[in-house]
């Protein structure tokens, strides 16, 4: 009888570890942290290849703030954007305060949403060209993974 109980608090207390311990998976991501571009398409197709050999592609919110970072192959276009946002977990939107060159121009709302543990987001490709110059045509999804430590 005394094996028997002690068994059953023994599975219990590992039942609850293990939940305890898993905590991490159910958690939904959040927009917080440093992406990474890992796949870029745009009405023509995947475009993944030939945006990687234009440069790089960055996206970091703080809780205040988003920063945008491109760096080119030739530094000389290397392009950083920043600004307010606020995230419409309900609709799924973010909404971008955008300022280039010191000009503030409307905020942008665009669609975002969690694939698995990636971030995508989508452009319309005319105000991302603005940004980029990278040719991208009619509706533009960014995604984005998560780096890791962030």
């Amino acid at each position: 009888m005394k094996n028997h109980l002690r068994n059953g608090l023994l599975a219990a207390l590992l039942a609850v570890t293990l939940v305890a311990c898993d905590t991490t998976e159910d958690e939904d991501p959040t927009l917080t942290g440093r992406w990474t571009l890992i796949k870029v398409e745009d009405n023509t197709g995947d475009k993944t290849a030939s945006f990687r050999e234009q440069g790089t592609l960055g996206l970091e919110f703080t809780a205040a703030e988003y920063i945008i970072s491109f760096d080119a192959v030739d530094d000389a276009d290397d392009t950083t954007v920043r600004g307010g946002y606020s995230a419409d977990e309900a609709q799924g939107r973010l909404r971008l305060q955008v300022s280039i060159a010191g000009i503030p121009i409307p905020a942008l709302s665009v669609p975002y949403e969690f694939v698995g543990e990636n971030l995508q987001v989508t452009f319309d490709g005319l105000i991302l060209d603005q940004i980029l110059d990278a040719g991208l045509k009619g509706t533009v999804k960014l995604t984005f993974r998560k780096a890791s430590g962030s």
